[in-house]
């Protein structure tokens, strides 16, 4: 197999799994404060990292400015679950997850803009093609809207992590020489540590309640997988992939994570949304095909 189908291998697995971290985060957060939890998640990624990275061989390449890793850390963990956390207090599920489909607009954009990435047409139509799924996924995943107390807030707060995802994918195209797992650890060692203030307010000086069994075992999976597994692959992936095609295939997130929530919450998914996931396996699959791969040169 070659090394670009190993990446798109790599990230879709990637996508199943997060997509998995909605339903465990969902069940985790009725237990616990959300800051405090992520702190916990990161925390135990951010062993397994230390151990995985201290007990291999040197990694190959050159190490990226510390300067980076900490905007990749605040970025990429610190910021996008501050702001993640927070938004859905305020706007429902489905608004977030529709907001969620302009990720890979956003890092086109971006990535036309810094990294001087050229969009072909058909990658173009794969990105507006998936947009347009996950428009159709959201839109009618949202008979729980009434639960949205200050949706404009809740909104606001839902694009700032959307920017702060995407600014962390343009930056980790930054650290394709580097060892995926140097880069993943330090970045969520240092994001992890940058969480600290954000729990400190959230518990207003009182002690953050402890997990129970079934807490602790979400945390050790979206630390152990969500988290460590699939932070390593998804910088791995953009040592071979565009951002722009890093980013389509983050429209594989909430349509696998509406289908693991059928299976194990028993939510109920309508014809018309199941249309909406096969517009964005259409979508990724158009923008993902290695000819449409936009060269990076201006």
């Amino acid at each position: 197999m070659s090394a670009y189908n190993k990446a798109v291998l790599s990230i879709i697995i990637v996508m199943l799994i997060w997509g998995s971290s909605f339903t465990v985060t969902k069940i985790a957060v009725s237990q616990l404060p959300p800051i405090w939890f992520a702190f916990l998640r990161f925390t135990v990624a951010s062993l397994i990292l230390l151990c995985l990275y201290f007990f291999r061989k040197r990694p190959a390449g050159p190490k990226p400015p510390l300067a980076l890793l900490v905007w990749m850390g605040l970025s990429g963990v610190s910021f996008y679950y501050l702001f993640f956390n927070l938004s859905l207090r305020y706007t429902s599920a489905s608004t977030g997850a529709l907001l969620q489909g302009f990720i890979p607009v956003i890092i086109a954009v971006m990535a036309a803009i810094f990294l001087k990435e050229r969009i072909s047409k058909r990658q173009l139509a794969g990105i507006l093609i998936s947009v347009a799924g996950v428009a159709v996924v959201g839109f009618i995943a949202a008979p729980e809207a009434a639960s949205a107390s200050y949706p404009l807030l809740g909104n606001t707060l839902m694009m700032v992590c959307i920017l702060s995802w995407s600014v962390y994918t343009i930056l980790s195209k930054k650290t394709a020489d580097a060892d995926p797992i140097y880069v993943t650890t330090w970045v969520t060692v240092i994001g992890t540590l940058l969480l600290i203030p954000a729990v400190l307010v959230e518990a207003g000086g009182h002690p953050p309640p402890l997990p129970s069994l079934q807490g602790g075992i979400s945390i050790v999976y979206l630390g152990a997988f969500a988290s460590a597994l699939c932070y390593v692959w998804y910088n791995g992936a953009m040592q071979h992939l565009s951002a722009a095609q890093v980013g389509n295939f983050l429209n594989l997130d909430p349509v696998a994570g509406a289908g693991i929530a059928m299976l194990f919450l028993h939510e109920k998914i309508s014809p018309l949304q199941v249309g909406g996931c096969l517009l964005v396996v259409a979508g990724v699959w158009l923008s993902g095909s290695k000819d449409s791969s936009p060269s990076e040169t201006a």
